[in-house]
């Protein structure tokens, strides 16, 4: 990958106008702005993504700042770009060193063409993220999904997951693949190049990278391949999510070397090869002087109406919308190399839409000297429907059809770093309770409330709400537009009554948080999504078997922090082996009898660092609810009969030592063996 493509501008010039107009066109990335030579250094020097300049070659000081800009360093090789209106400035500034001049007045189509924009914004759009398993397993290309997990030692734990075509490319088994580094079962002289754009990307340097190279399979032969790194956006923040295509081309890698032998053999063969194979010279329009036979088969048109532009160009039948960018792209992969690697859409005789792949090379014809272009074009629809498939799958909710959670963080990553103005809110609807009713009724039971639920929410859908199923058992409102909190008052309302006419006879609790912000003032969407699900969850009523609306507000924020603290000390807690924050008090049992003690109840308690002494109630329920009960019970336990077996040793083997157990305790498979083991361990009867 190119790294000019990716990295950020600096821009030298007193006409500040200009700096607008290159703003506009390349609105993807970052533009840095200096006025002399020492103000420009100090930029590249903190900057370290500094790729391009560009340099007034009418500046006085212009001879100045390209001996500079040349001796300086950086992370990439600076590319110095000239802005000229003056043949005789241009030719002084290409003497010295300017890589590339940019003609005045400018032009959005020259901008693009010297910074490849709309392309590479085109292909930040192919970041595809987790696949589903069947497809996964399926694809007629080689696939890796590759996981990178901080952990909290700071090591990091790396997993993947490979599908079988991509065993059969490299003819390694799992087990073998996963075993051995990427390096050992790549072609030396293809692992030094692809070394850096691997450490680059693992490093979060580039988001994707593409490359053509040489696998050594398992037998020792060679196949081509051409590989699509990618990094993968997930929810989590300590896990880096990677996925690698692999397509093998060992076929078109053939036709490569086929096309540079002589014109009569290479006339014979390109005659039986499936797709078009062209032949154009090296101009503005590409003119074909040859095409194959199998132009009529892709394109729909006889090869006759292509020769020398008679009634079509090579352009004529690219789809409009793609048309410039494609030329762009082609216009720059021909200028750094040879070749050219292109995936567009064309229009047929028959109107239909059809996507076609190009891969061509740069050649000059030994007979007359010319330039020209040579290639294929294959039909490439049947994986772009493959692929279509595949990001609706990783997009979408199986059962409702609805956007799913990672096409949700989609817009809202969107709108946060463009902080977009205006009152947004995040409706989120929790159906928590439902995993109870599955363990009573079965997960059919569920499955169908849900999609009664979704139907429902399908009606909610307009121009400013949009809906999303985040999980199996809740759904997500992101509303764009609203005027006060009483218009969402009002639409969560709607929301209960349509939903609780539905579930009025299965007596199922649910919640709806409403949580509203305003991108402009930098909320975070992990934020979001978070306090919205809490505030959900806190909005259930388990005992009114109905809905229940609630706000995000900060008293619901101050129970959550307190909740999250004690929770955290808990677990603490259970780790130490003695710990002065959890303790018993022993109250005594007294005969109404014999008006002795006849034994003692263990107590509870807990004192927080932030909160001093907590309810036993609060606490316990917090232990509960994020089933940290069971190891804190155990605590408990074996803390009341140290306290049991102390009084045995002091001759009171005659009292007893009541002890309570919460229901998941009790519950437990184990409980009655781990119960004996602790009172075997304290000697008690």
């Amino acid at each position: 990958m190119d790294t000019f493509n990716t990295s950020a501008i600096l821009f030298m010039s007193p006409r500040r106008r200009e700096l607008e107009v290159i703003q506009d066109a390349i609105k993807s990335r970052t533009v840095f702005e200096a006025d002399d030579v020492e103000s420009a250094l100090a930029i590249i020097r903190d900057v370290k993504t500094i790729g391009t300049v560009l340099v007034d070659v009418s500046s006085s000081s212009f001879t100045q700042i390209i001996s500079s800009l040349k001796d300086s360093s950086g992370p990439f090789p600076i590319r110095v770009i000239g802005l000229a209106d003056e043949e005789q400035a241009a030719n002084n500034a290409r003497t010295l060193g300017v890589d590339e001049i940019l003609w005045r007045p400018f032009r959005p189509a020259d901008i693009i063409r010297v910074f490849g924009v709309q392309c590479l914004e085109s292909v930040d759009r192919f970041d595809r993220r987790i696949l589903s398993d069947a497809l996964f397993q399926q694809a007629p290309v080689g696939a890796i999904l590759f996981f990178r997990k901080r952990l909290d030692d700071g090591t990091t734990q790396n997993y993947s997951y490979i599908n079988p075509k991509f065993q059969e490319l490299v003819g390694y088994s799992l087990e073998e693949i996963e075993r051995l580094p990427w390096e050992a079962y790549t072609h030396s002289d293809d692992a030094r190049k692809e070394l850096p754009l691997f450490e680059a990307i693992m490093h979060g340097e580039i988001d994707h990278y593409q490359i053509e190279k040489r696998y050594i399979k398992k037998n020792g032969s060679i196949v081509w391949a051409h590989v699509s790194m990618s990094a993968v956006s997930l929810s989590s923040t300590d896990t880096s999510g990677f996925v690698c295509l692999v397509q093998e081309i060992q076929q078109r890698k053939m036709l490569e070397t086929e096309l540079r032998n002589q014109e009569l053999n290479k006339r014979a063969l390109l005659s039986n090869l499936p797709g078009l194979i062209f032949r154009c010279r090296y101009d503005e329009e590409l003119t074909v002087v040859y095409a194959s036979e199998g132009c009529l088969e892709l394109t729909g048109y006889p090869r006759e109406r292509f020769i020398n532009n008679q009634e079509l160009s090579y352009f004529d039948i690219v789809v409009p919308e793609q048309k410039e960018a494609i030329k762009a792209t082609i216009e720059e992969q021909l200028a750094t190399s040879d070749s050219y690697h292109a995936e567009y859409e064309i229009i047929t005789a028959k109107k239909e839409r059809k996507w076609v792949q190009v891969l061509a090379n740069l050649i000059q014809d030994p007979h007359d000297g010319q330039m020209y272009v040579e290639g294929i074009a294959v039909d490439f629809s049947h994986y772009k429907k493959l692929e279509n498939i595949i990001v609706h799958q990783r997009e979408h909710d199986p059962l409702t059809g609805f956007p799913n959670r990672l096409a949700l963080e989609m817009p809202l990553e969107g709108d946060m770093e463009r902080k977009s103005p205006g009152p947004r809110a995040y409706i989120s609807i929790n159906f928590t309770p439902l995993y109870i009713a599955s363990l009573r009724f079965g997960h059919l039971y569920v499955v169908e409330i849900i999609k009664h639920v979704g139907e429902i929410l399908q009606g909610f859908i307009s121009e400013y709400i949009h809906v999303f199923c985040v999980s199996e058992n809740r759904f997500g409102l992101y509303v764009t537009r609203y005027t006060d909190r009483e218009e969402l008052e009002v639409l969560g309302n709607a929301v209960a009554d349509r939903i609780n006419k539905v579930l009025r006879f299965e007596r199922i609790s649910w919640g709806i948080g409403i949580i509203e912000f305003d991108w402009s003032e930098g909320p975070l969407v992990s934020d979001i999504l978070k306090y919205a699900l809490i505030t959900s969850e806190h909005a259930i009523d388990y005992q009114s078997k109905a809905s229940n609306i609630r706000f995000y507000d900060k008293a619901l924020s101050d129970q959550v922090e307190r909740e999250a603290h004690i929770l955290v000390e808990l677990t603490q807690c259970v780790a130490e082996e003695e710990s002065k924050q959890l303790y018993l008090k022993y109250q005594p049992i007294v005969g109404v009898r014999c008006n002795h003690i006849v034994g003692f109840e263990a107590l509870a308690r807990f004192t927080s660092s932030a909160y001093g002494v907590v309810p036993p109630n609060e606490f316990i329920a917090i232990a509960e609810k994020y089933k940290l009960i069971i190891p804190l019970g155990w605590k408990i336990t074996a803390q009341a009969l140290a306290f049991g077996e102390e009084l045995t040793a002091q001759g009171f083997d005659d009292l007893n030592i009541s002890i309570n157990f919460s229901v998941y305790q009790l519950l437990e498979d184990q409980f009655v063996s781990t119960l004996d083991a602790l009172v075997e361990e304290h000697d008690l009867d």
